[in-house]
């Protein structure tokens, strides 16, 4: 393990992986549901890169910045930049994935708001990568995954006015879940880009009869989104929360952190990327997912509830459903290289249990199938570079090729 401090330390591990011949890793935040930011050999884990520096309306990142660092730092400034939601997770790996998340449909993704990348490629060179310098490689790690072409060390984003916003939630009985899914999906892809939803199907022990909620969050007019959703729906939730937050307290809300300081949301531990006062939990589970393009039939909602409810009391197990639409889909799916632009949200499958994992993945799969996101990366998947990217795998492929021709960065599903 080499911890990296500088770009500079990023090219002598490279430079010492080549001479060994050892398999090289590349670790930020260290989520990768498979376990590949960790291997046999040399892990470069740039945890210690984590510096956030505003320069006028741009916001330069260290590629060891944590989430709920990055929106910590720019809260002061009134800005921010569209991320996701879980506060632990690294912001390099989001953001060479594609990077959805709670603003995408008003601002994009990560990826979308990045306008240049510092990379350290397989040969030891550290380079600026943008629209007008290294453009292969800046299209590439806008949405071509982590550690395909090299360790990236920095990242320069356009930020976004961050005032209040008004996190939600709605719940309603387990008996109309399939209405709920049904009218969720006719709205929330189409909504207004200023609003964004996610709905969660979850079960697990000792919770009895499984439950539906939708989250989101309103960047103005709240009261009359959750409105227009109910009435998309055709009944009104048993419970509902909404309150106007200033904009980092609604980023820890929706990442489970709520009334806690930025260093309680980090993990306890003393390693970089960690916090001495962390609170965040540790947990252990497995992912699968789905892009759907067209809103699923009744069949298909049936099968996805029967899942909820077989054997629902072994462990804890959750379907979110994440709105895309807005300012995702106009961007075009060969503009950047996360293709899925035109998918109307995308499905992730979550548990410790993998055997219901890998049932309820087949039981979707004849209808959303052969897509998945990189960012929820599935060691299952046969045929994994058609899903994850779809038609930019050839030219990702040519850049991979040019960037790395001996495959230095490379593990189970490296391109």
């Amino acid at each position: 393990m080499a911890y990296c401090e500088t770009p500079q330390d990023v090219a002598e591990c490279i430079a010492f992986a080549t001479l060994q011949g050892m398999p090289c890793a590349v670790r930020s935040g260290g989520h990768s549901y498979a376990g590949w930011s960790t291997g046999t050999g040399l892990v470069v884990d740039v945890s210690p890169m984590d510096a956030v520096r505003r320069d006028g309306g741009r916001a330069v990142v260290g590629a060891g910045t944590r989430l709920i660092d990055l929106y910590g730092e720019l809260a002061g400034a009134g800005v921010s930049v569209p991320s996701g939601s879980c506060p632990t997770v690294g912001v390099a790996g989001l953001t060479l994935g594609g990077g959805l998340g709670v603003t995408s449909r008003a601002y994009g993704l990560s990826c979308d708001a990045l306008e240049s990348v510092r990379l350290v490629t397989a040969d030891g060179r550290i380079l600026s990568c943008g629209r007008e310098e290294n453009a292969d490689l800046y299209w590439a790690c806008r949405g071509g995954g982590g550690g395909n072409f090299g360790v990236a060390v920095s990242f320069t984003y356009r930020t976004h006015e961050a005032g209040d916003v008004t996190p939600f939630s709605l719940r309603w009985p387990w008996a109309r879940a399939a209405a709920v899914v049904r009218g969720w999906q006719r709205w929330a892809p189409a909504a207004p880009d200023e609003v964004w939803t996610s709905l969660h199907l979850d079960t697990g022990p000792g919770t009895g009869t499984p439950t539906v909620e939708v989250i989101g969050v309103a960047l103005a007019d709240a009261g009359a989104h959750i409105n227009k959703l109910t009435a998309a729906i055709g009944t009104d939730p048993d419970s509902s929360d909404a309150q106007a937050r200033p904009f980092l307290d609604a980023m820890k809300f929706l990442g489970g952190c709520a009334g806690q300081t930025v260093e309680q949301c980090h993990a306890q531990g003393s390693l970089p990327g960690e916090r001495p006062g962390g609170n965040f939990p540790r947990t252990d589970y497995a992912g699968k997912s789905h892009i759907a393009y067209k809103p699923l039939p009744d069949d298909a909602i049936s099968t996805l509830l029967a899942r909820f409810e077989q054997g629902n009391d072994v462990a804890n197990r959750s379907a979110l459903m994440d709105a895309m639409g807005g300012a995702i889909a106009r961007v075009g799916p060969g503009d950047t290289a996360f293709p899925h632009r035109k998918g109307l949200f995308c499905v992730q499958y979550l548990a410790p249990d993998t055997g219901w994992l890998r049932a309820t993945h087949a039981s979707m799969e004849p209808y959303m199938r052969g897509t998945a996101y990189v960012n929820y990366v599935d060691p299952d998947l046969k045929d994994w570079a058609g899903a994850y990217y779809g038609p930019n795998l050839g030219r990702l492929r040519k850049v991979k090729a040019a960037h790395d021709p001996g495959r230095l960065f490379r593990f189970p599903q490296a391109l």
